[in-house]
């Protein structure tokens, strides 16, 4: 196995990363007994694995998601919630859908102007202005209300 067939490998269920002159490894532990092998290339290969991760052309220094692996965020969410806190806008929830929504709200207090639907999250990531955003959080917030079209 070469160092790029272990770090694409790793990367299939984990992250392999440079951090400094050193090798981030991360995966679930139940993992470790089949990506043994490729830990162990990694690491009697660890300057070339460095050396790969630092080369822009070569896409495996990138951590970004394939666009044929990627998942729908509803899919992603949906029966969880995303807790963020934040200086500026404070407690945030990350759902699915409205079901979760509610879900959210019943089970862990959350106000629906703390909570942002993926449909809610699309609609302020396409806005460009950070005041904008800032003033949506805050009408969000303030009339406990929800984003619609």
């Amino acid at each position: 196995m070469t160092a790029a067939e272990a770090v694409a490998l790793i990367r299939r269920v984990g992250v392999v990363e440079k951090f400094g002159g050193n090798l981030k490894v991360r995966f679930p532990e139940e993992q470790r007994e089949v990506l043994q092998p490729a830990i162990d290339v990694l690491r009697s290969c660890k300057a070339e694995a460095l050396e790969l991760l630092a080369d822009p052309g070569n896409n495996l220094g990138s951590t970004a998601v394939p666009p044929e692996s990627a998942q729908p965020l509803e899919s992603v969410l949906k029966d969880r919630a995303i807790e963020l806190w934040s200086t500026r806008a404070g407690r945030l929830f990350l759902v699915a859908d409205g079901e979760d929504a509610i879900w959210a709200m019943t089970r862990l207090g959350a106000r629906r102007g703390e909570i942002y639907t993926s449909a809610e999250i699309r609609r302020i990531v396409a806005v460009r202005d950070p005041v904008v955003v800032s003033e949506i959080h805050e009408w969000k917030r303030r009339f406990d209300g929800a984003l619609g079209e």
